[in-house]
């Protein structure tokens, strides 16, 4: 078998073919993770999710090449979790298209297809690990933002605070109030419905740059 060798940096790339070697984080074991600035540059340039689920296989994308000794194959990355109905699999006719990072196809969209059709491989989007991750980026971004512009951070983050505590009684008094609503759209793992308190800090930052 001969893995195609793919540049380093390239605009965007399709390739169409057979998965195989498929596996994940999940089947592999062990323990995966990405540095915070690695997970937020992945999101940025390679429009990878910022989960630390790796999904890892080799698009087959021809038959034997008797010259080239072997089959062509692509490397394939993409993190995330897969929601729906489509999932990956050994065998199954794909079409990838994504960037290249280190001869290594990081996939930005995954089409199953079956004779004239396709089916979207759907990942999930984690709200919880998205704010994990964006909001130390971001209010590190304010403060250095306040500290080069001379002034005003104080009052920045005051205001910040103040409105991330108007929204906070908001929840209280209205939303969590609803009872079936917040079950099901804030409700832990024991099924009982909890304060979103980072949901709220990043809603408060956004009123607050956008009002500023």
């Amino acid at each position: 078998m001969q893995a195609i060798q793919l540049p380093k940096r390239t605009g965007m790339v399709t390739v169409k073919g057979r998965v195989n070697n498929y596996s994940n984080t999940d089947i592999a074991g062990g323990t995966y993770h990405r540095p915070l600035v690695r997970r937020v540059l992945d999101a940025l340039l390679y429009a990878q999710r910022v989960e630390d689920h790796l999904h890892m296989f080799m698009v087959r994308t021809g038959s034997p090449d008797p010259l080239a000794g072997g089959q062509m194959d692509v490397p394939v990355n993409v993190h995330g979790t897969i929601c729906g109905g489509a999932s990956l699999a050994d065998n199954m006719v794909v079409e990838v298209t994504g960037r290249i990072r280190n001869g290594v196809l990081m996939a930005e969209s995954i089409d199953i297809v079956s004779g004239s059709r396709s089916t979207r491989v759907q990942f999930q989007c984690d709200l919880r690990e998205v704010v994990s991750v964006f909001c130390p980026v971001i209010l590190v971004a304010v403060i250095a933002l306040g500290v080069l512009s001379g002034g005003g951070l104080g009052l920045f983050v005051a205001t910040w605070l103040f409105t991330s505590t108007v929204l906070g009684v908001a929840w209280f008094f209205l939303l969590s109030r609803l009872g079936i609503v917040a079950l099901l759209l804030l409700g832990g793992r024991d099924g009982g419905a909890r304060f979103p308190a980072m949901a709220i800090l990043v809603a408060g930052l956004v009123i607050t740059v956008a009002f500023w």
